[in-house]
């Protein structure tokens, strides 16, 4: 027994290590002075823009209101250069959540179905464009839904999870996230937070989970992570929980949903800062990003390093199906701007001499983000391109589609349909008709001028 208790403090020790790692490296992102406290959550260079989205409590733990931070004067600093910071504003972009389940056959079937059903509130309560991934880990690290605001999915997914043997790898974990991250990253939603949900007898079993956390998941996905231990017994962690700083969450399995909407009401308190980053900025490299306020505090300063290495791509058209002759169905190379949806955005013209533009009389978006269909004047047979015209991606509203980028299809059906042929050959078919109608008179007149009438 003696024994026992000697090896369970040994474990809590090496935790408590662990995690004091993890708070030291979070101290450089989080200032405090009498007046409050500053913590930034992610900051994403994706030239032309940058977007800073952080946190700034008063001392009574109250958000400091846009109005106020802005008046306080913040200044952005990159490297070594100054950037304007134009405007403070409500957090306001969708949110990722990528959500890590724990379905190993350690944890008890009831907890495992009531966990499930936690997850589930947090869906319930997540907004129309917020997007969710879902991985679980037993047995073999899986993206079992990758990123998507569909909830009929999500939910439908949720109900295919089922517990097998394994046990949680964090370190494949975070290698396989930032993975997803890099290959799919206009695809997500600006905003991203990263969630583990297992079991509290973890701790004692699973030590390179909190190890791994310390000193893997902000650097490489760049975003907070945190992770909630399912116990009956919260009370027995409460050191290990402050420790955390936040980023360890004790509870039970039925108020496990209650604590992830606490987070997203949490996660709704955020302000953000968007501006303008010089193309001479891009570049394979990292670095320092510092946000200071000192009108707030002289001790208001946060400091995070970034990734210099996006530059996103121009939004532009990839593919056209021909659904009928008056309704194409465009697929795009990434989500679009949802205000995307005005016909004057999309340019239809016929490769030909006469180069005719055709007439885009509708738009429907669908709810990826991911392709449109666009209801048009009706097609004869040839080539087309389709553009578009100052589209913005969903990612950022800076990224802007260039007219010079042009999708071509062809129509290989001359349609029969009389209407429609008179409907593009109208007006060559009006001249025409003038044009002979004209010629009929002149000769009918010559006619009458030399041969009816006698010398």
């Amino acid at each position: 027994m003696r024994q026992h208790k000697l090896w369970l403090c040994t474990l809590l020790v090496l935790l408590l290590a662990a995690l004091g790692a993890f708070g030291a490296a979070a101290e450089t992102t989080v200032g405090m002075s009498g007046a409050g406290s500053f913590k930034m959550e992610q900051v994403y260079v994706n030239v032309p823009e940058l977007d800073v989205y952080f946190y700034a409590l008063d001392g009574d733990g109250n958000s400091y209101s846009p109005i106020k931070v802005q008046a306080a004067g913040p200044e952005l600093t990159l490297g070594d250069r100054r950037l304007e910071v134009r405007s403070v504003a409500a957090a306001s972009d969708p949110i990722c959540y990528i959500l890590a389940l724990d379905n190993s056959k350690s944890i008890a079937p009831s907890e495992f179905y009531t966990m499930l059903g936690g997850v589930r509130k947090l869906i319930n309560a997540m907004g129309d464009d917020d997007q969710l991934m879902l991985y679980t880990t037993a047995g073999s690290t899986e993206c079992v839904l990758p990123a998507t605001s569909d909830k009929n999915l999500m939910y439908k997914t949720l109900g295919s999870i089922k517990q097998v043997e394994g046990s949680l790898d964090t370190a494949r974990l975070v290698s396989a996230v930032y993975s997803e991250l890099q290959s799919d990253y206009q695809a997500l939603a600006p905003r991203k937070a990263a969630m583990i949900v297992t079991d509290a007898g973890q701790v004692l079993t699973n030590m390179a989970m909190f190890a791994t956390l310390a000193s893997d998941v902000g650097d490489q996905i760049g975003m907070a992570a945190y992770i909630y231990l399912m116990t009956d017994r919260p009370g027995a962690f409460e050191t290990l929980e402050s420790a955390a700083d936040g980023r360890l969450v004790l509870c039970e399995a039925s108020t496990l949903g209650d604590e992830l909407k606490k987070k997203q009401k949490y996660f709704a308190t955020a302000l953000e800062i968007k501006t303008e980053v010089p193309e001479s900025f891009y570049g394979e490299r990292l670095e320092t990003l510092t946000l200071a306020m000192p009108q707030l505090g002289s001790a208001i300063r946060s400091s995070q390093t970034v990734y210099m290495g996006y530059r996103l791509a121009k939004p532009q058209v990839t593919k056209v199906e021909t659904l009928r002759r008056d309704k194409l169905r465009l697929t795009f190379n990434q989500p679009i701007n949802e205000n995307a949806n005005k016909p004057q955005l999309y340019e239809v013209r016929s490769k030909d001499i006469w180069n005719w533009r055709v007439q885009v009389k509708s738009v429907t978006i669908s709810e990826d983000a991911r392709t449109a269909e666009l209801e048009i004047e009706p097609l004869y047979k040839g080539d087309y391109t389709v553009a578009l015209n100052r589209v913005s991606g969903k990612m950022s509203a800076a990224n802007v589609s260039s007219s010079r980028d042009t999708a071509t299809f062809k129509v290989v059906v001359w349609p029969r349909d009389r209407a429609f042929y008179f409907a593009w050959f109208r007006g060559p078919l009006l001249i025409a008709n003038i044009l002979v109608k004209y010629d009929l008179r002149v000769c009918c007149r010559q006619f009458t001028q030399h041969v009816l009438i006698p010398v």
